[in-house]
């Protein structure tokens, strides 16, 4: 019985340590960037996606007024939506979020207004 117990609690733990380790596909804002980030952006760039060399990616997107954001995966494909209203004569501004990638994930697409569209500059931190 206690050999039983042992064997138990032992699967457990792998399985928990297995959760702990795998990463959930999502898509959050970041209200304070690494200061590093500015090292990798072109200033004339509207979308922008820089890799941090771990399980996620800075997109960068240069725009007037408020943007939503979204985030969906078909298969091995992350799709990422953004909507945004007509240019404004408000502040072009960035705005920073934070992709965390979803294990077995090796594509992105990116939609804006629900038109597919492309990054205009991609680098990485490594």
């Amino acid at each position: 019985m206690r050999k039983f117990v042992s064997i138990i609690i032992l699967v457990m733990f792998i399985f928990l340590l297995g959760a702990c380790q795998s990463s959930t596909l999502s898509l959050q804002k970041v209200k304070e960037p690494p200061e590093k980030l500015a090292d990798y952006l072109d200033p004339t760039a509207e979308l922008q996606m820089v890799n941090d060399g771990n399980k996620g990616s800075y997109i960068v997107f240069t725009t007037s007024g408020k943007v939503e954001a979204e985030v969906k995966s078909n298969k091995n494909v992350i799709r990422v939506y953004f909507n945004k209203p007509e240019e404004t004569e408000e502040v072009i501004e960035q705005q920073i979020f934070y992709l965390t990638k979803g294990k077995g994930h090796d594509s992105i697409a990116v939609y804006l207004n629900d038109e597919e569209t492309y990054f205009n500059n991609v680098a990485s931190m490594q």
